[in-house]
């Protein structure tokens, strides 16, 4: 059985009954998955809300995260990007599955950078795995893949009919445009893009476009997908 090693690459736990709540969902996301949970010392690092352990343990902890076949941090929110020179600096030719959103996306950019291979854009551990969110996860692990059908999302837009394919790429808007200038930012040519973000207001999310834009990541883009 592969093992899910559950840690803290961006905001942490906060109490003992955060991480209990926390604990009990990493042990039903690793079963929708087939895989045995492994939880990092670090989930066990209470600190206030919305912060994030000191980045030398964060490091450290990486060593242990690569021992295993799938990474699933706890939290997004921020952080990640401290992580980012170790990360880059790593001489390992494969790294664990990667699952998360949101910050993650930082962690995302970096195995697509370094050739990592596949990762999966889902929800952290901090978001509950039910209904489509489960389906999706455990269709993925079965090797089944997942298939969007028209009737449940009937908000879609298309704003640009048409076929597009390539390889899927998605991440956080703002965290993309933030990465623009660093290593981890490469350009989606031949990508299907599929962006998110959450409360970001309609000039911010226009800024970020132009950011990714202008920088060049933009050109040659097969398709893009976007949602909250």
């Amino acid at each position: 059985m592969p093992s899910c090693y559950f840690t803290c690459t961006s905001w942490v736990v906060e109490s003992p009954e955060d991480h209990a709540r926390l604990m009990a969902q990493a042990r039903r996301g690793a079963a929708i998955i087939g895989a045995k949970p492994v939880l990092s010392p670090l989930t066990g690092r209470f600190q206030a809300p919305e912060s994030w352990l000191p980045v030398e343990e964060r490091v450290a902890d990486l060593d242990a995260a690569f021992s295993h076949d799938l990474l699933w941090p706890v939290r997004g929110g921020h952080g990640a990007i401290h992580l980012l020179p170790a990360l880059l600096a790593r001489r390992e030719t494969r790294a664990p599955l990667l699952i998360g959103y949101s910050d993650v996306t930082v962690l995302h950019a970096v195995w697509r950078a370094r050739g990592w291979g596949e990762t999966w854009y889902g929800a952290v551990t901090a978001v509950e795995q039910a209904g489509r969110a489960a389906d999706t996860i455990s269709a993925l692990a079965q090797g089944r893949g997942y298939q969007r059908q028209a009737g449940i999302d009937p908000g879609v837009r298309v704003l640009n009919p048409g076929r597009a394919e390539g390889p899927l790429v998605v991440g956080c808007l703002a965290v993309l445009a933030w990465l623009v200038g660093t290593a981890a930012a490469r350009p989606f040519a031949g990508c299907i893009l599929a962006i998110e973000d959450v409360e970001l207001t309609p000039f911010m999310a226009d800024y970020a476009l132009h950011q990714l834009y202008y920088a060049g990541l933009l050109a040659g883009v097969a398709g893009l997908v976007g949602g909250g």
